[in-house]
């Protein structure tokens, strides 16, 4: 299992500084959040070219790689339902992940109704894979619709995803081991994910080691008892 860890849970946090505590815990493997003033690691409006070189010899100096870039179109947009600037948004964000060699995860929007953002982002995300994969070369990935911090269950994102997910469990019981098995039938990067206000960038590091080598230890247990 690939298991690296994002930089949104040091939003407030440049991204130099988001590098450093991340690197300090042994990851290797990050993602990158781009979300306006939110998260704002990486300038959307800047020069392409500038922004990959920049952030190459950032990740060289530490020894690490972006694995996925996650953003939502939508909020470098006036209007978040327009189309057209959705679509631009993605096109800046596809060329972004094409010059870092990496992957793009979309969250089309945060909504109340989990069905209707699914709904929604299935139209516009059939665009951005298809430009993803023939323009830019990009895998592109979706972000299951959440409420807060709770998502879906594994078994629901799933059946929405199929092969592509981004799940965002949140503080609660969860079935890690069928999501485990999920990844071991289907291999792909896992990235580390969350942010508790109270806490320092510092403790947030050491929280998402401490997850890193539970689900470790965990992954290494059902691999005994399946035979892998």
């Amino acid at each position: 299992m690939e298991l690296g860890c994002s930089t949104i849970g040091f939003s407030n946090l440049p991204l130099k500084e988001a590098v450093r505590c991340i690197s300090a815990q042994r990851f290797t493997d990050i993602e990158i959040g781009m979300w306006s003033h939110g998260c704002p690691h990486l300038d959307l409006d800047a020069p392409t070219a500038d922004t990959v070189a920049g952030c190459r010899e950032l990740l060289d100096r530490h020894g690490m790689r972006v694995g996925a870039l996650n953003s939502a179109p939508w909020v470098y947009c006036a209007d978040r339902w327009d189309g057209g600037q959705l679509r631009a948004a993605a096109d800046r964000l596809l060329a972004l992940a094409g010059g870092l060699g990496c992957a793009l995860i979309v969250n089309l929007n945060e909504l109340d109704d989990v069905d209707d953002a699914l709904t929604r982002e299935a139209l516009f995300v059939r665009g951005v894979f298809r430009r993803g994969r023939d323009v830019y070369g990009v895998p592109v990935t979706v972000e299951a619709p959440h409420r807060g911090l709770t998502a879906a269950t594994v078994g629901e994102t799933l059946q929405h995803r199929g092969k592509d997910i981004h799940d965002t469990p949140g503080d609660r019981d969860y079935d890690w081991d069928s999501l485990l098995r999920f990844l071991m039938q289907r291999p792909r990067p896992v990235y580390v994910d969350e942010f508790d206000g109270r806490l320092a960038p510092g403790e947030v590091a050491q929280e998402f080691a401490r997850a890193r080598d539970r689900m470790g230890q965990r992954w290494a247990g059902l691999q005994q008892t399946s035979g892998a």
